[in-house]
């Protein structure tokens, strides 16, 4: 009852049964851009030039594919909008649908980075008013590691854990970004051990790792701290529960 005004009110305007645009705007901003890059052999952060620029040659070649359409032109400009979109989307689900193995590994990864990043840039931007980057030290230093071991230079890549989170960093810069990695170790720890508490209890153990699991793997490439936010409570029951004394069965 709540959703069907709208769901009338983008069958009027839209001419189709539909919640939101969201997920369509999300496969051409950032799963088809992210499978793109990953084609080219590039690693992108979302939102930079380099990010626009794929985006922006996917709607040109859906722009030139519809130039030659007779039939694409219309004259009320919603309608033009949503018939714009639509043509994107379908264009980007091509992509995904060609490429599924980079589009997995793409979201996989953005995902992994966003579990193993403490949040420093954050904190140090909030805490001291500077970015992160006016301390000279690289922001991902898991992916500078990575860089490395995957050359086989595992003494530079022990290196560069010393130079760019011990020796270079401004003394708090290196105090946040320790502090958080260790909070967020222990966060993780007690996690898996709460849950582990749970499995005698299948039906709440599964209602609090399917929820975790799901908003942990929707963003993909754009993973931020902000997407998490509804599965904070959840992860907070978790740890309560590994920190604290063992739950007793019935």
């Amino acid at each position: 009852m709540t959703l069907f005004p709208w769901l009338v009110r983008n069958r009027v305007v839209a001419g189709r049964w539909m919640l939101s645009t969201a997920f369509e705007e999300n496969l051409a901003r950032v799963s088809a851009v992210a499978t793109l890059a990953e084609i080219d052999g590039v690693r992108v952060e979302p939102w930079t030039e380099t990010w626009e620029y794929y985006y922006n040659r996917l709607v040109a070649d859906v722009d030139a594919t519809a130039l030659g359409d007779t039939h694409a032109v219309q004259h009320d400009l919603c309608a033009e909008q949503q018939q714009r979109q639509t043509e994107v989307a379908r264009a980007a689900f091509d992509i995904v649908r060609a490429y599924p193995f980079s589009y997995l590994y793409t979201h996989l990864r953005g995902i992994l980075t966003s579990l193993r990043d403490p949040g420093h840039r954050l904190w140090y931007h909030v805490l001291t008013g500077k970015e992160w980057e006016s301390t000279g030290v690289v922001a991902d230093i898991g992916a500078r590691m990575a860089w490395s071991l995957e050359r086989g230079a595992v003494g530079d890549a022990l290196h560069a854990l010393w130079t760019e989170r011990i020796a270079h960093p401004p003394l708090p810069a290196a105090l946040l970004w320790w502090g958080l990695s260790a909070a967020r170790v222990a966060m993780w720890f007690y996690g898996l051990r709460g849950a582990w508490r749970l499995r005698r209890h299948p039906r709440t153990l599964l209602v609090l790792l399917g929820s975790v699991a799901y908003i942990l793997l929707l963003p993909g490439p754009i993973a931020y701290d902000r997407f998490y936010l509804p599965a904070i409570p959840m992860v907070v029951v978790l740890n309560l529960t590994g920190f604290g004394k063992p739950v007793r069965s019935g």
